[in-house]
């Protein structure tokens, strides 16, 4: 005997209709969330600084660190930035180098764990995360090599790393 499958009716009452309406809420409301972090993630940060189009300019007192992070982080296939320094200032004690995304800005690129930087008042490297001396640098930088070989055959990755969210 062959049965025959009857046709579902989904009733629907009014608490169902408000359920379903309260759901649209939460999920337009996490694609908003969701939107606003990404938003964030990417803004530029500075401390210090003034900015004018391409050029930063140091303003503060000289105890102070002034720090600029740029709103977009390296990737593989955009992995270069160039840096023309007009004037070192008095002491010259300028760095540029790679940070992690919410680095603290009250130290220089360099001073904290998973940051590197070139430090141009005594012409080295500062690699906190590295076991190897500081190393001498008498060629000029360049930000162009991907792969920058550290003084005890360490090797220093500049591929960015990025955490799961």
């Amino acid at each position: 005997m062959r049965r025959t499958r009857r046709p579902r009716f989904v009733l629907m009452n009014k608490m169902d209709d408000l359920n379903l309406h309260y759901r649209f809420l939460n999920w337009r409301r996490r694609i908003r969330e969701i939107r606003e972090v990404r938003a964030f993630r990417y803004q530029e940060r500075f401390k210090h600084i003034l900015v004018d189009g391409d050029t930063l300019s140091y303003h503060g007192n000289s105890g102070e660190v002034g720090c600029y992070v740029a709103s977009r982080p390296l990737t593989k296939d955009s992995n270069y930035f160039e840096v023309s320094i007009v004037d070192s200032g008095v002491r010259g004690t300028i760095a540029v180098g790679l940070v992690p995304q919410y680095y603290s800005l009250d130290h220089q690129p360099g001073w904290l764990p998973d940051s590197v930087a070139y430090h141009a008042d005594d012409g080295k490297w500062a690699l906190p995360s590295c076991p190897c001396p500081q190393m001498d640098c008498s060629q000029q930088w360049a930000c162009t090599p991907w792969v920058r070989r550290c003084g005890c055959t360490s090797t220093l990755s500049w591929a960015v790393r990025t955490t799961a969210s």
